[in-house]
C-alpha cells in the first residue's frame, strides 16, 4: 500500500512559480480523546508551578532543569561528558 503524506500545489506569483506541500487534513477528533492528557499536563503545570513558588529563583530552576536534560541528551549521544560540564569544552 502506498503512503499518502500529502500532495504538492503550484502557484504562480508575480511570475515566479512555486510548489507548496499541503499535508493531507487531520481526521476528526472527539474532545474525549484529549481529556486525559490535558488533564495530565495541567497537573505537571500545577506540580512546575508549585516548585517555582519554593525555590529562590526560576531562573535557577530553569537552568538546573536544562543541565540535567543536556546530560540526559549527551549519555543518550555516547558523547562523554560527565555530570562536571567543561566551561571551554576542547575541539575534537
Amino acid at each position: 500500500m502506498p503512503r499518502v503524506t500529502g500532495t504538492y500545489a503550484r502557484s504562480t506569483t508575480l511570475g515566479e512559480t512555486v510548489h507548496a506541500f499541503v499535508p493531507p487534513a487531520n481526521p476528526a477528533l472527539s474532545a474525549d480523546a484529549f481529556l486525559v492528557l490535558n488533564h495530565q499536563a495541567e497537573l505537571a503545570l500545577a506540580r512546575l508551578s508549585g516548585v517555582a513558588g519554593l525555590v529562590p529563583s526560576v531562573d535557577w530552576l530553569l537552568y538546573s532543569a536544562i543541565r540535567k536534560e543536556a546530560l540526559l541528551t549527551s549519555q543518550i549521544e555516547a558523547t562523554g561528558r560527565s555530570g562536571r560540564m567543561e566551561t571551554f569544552p576542547q575541539a575534537s
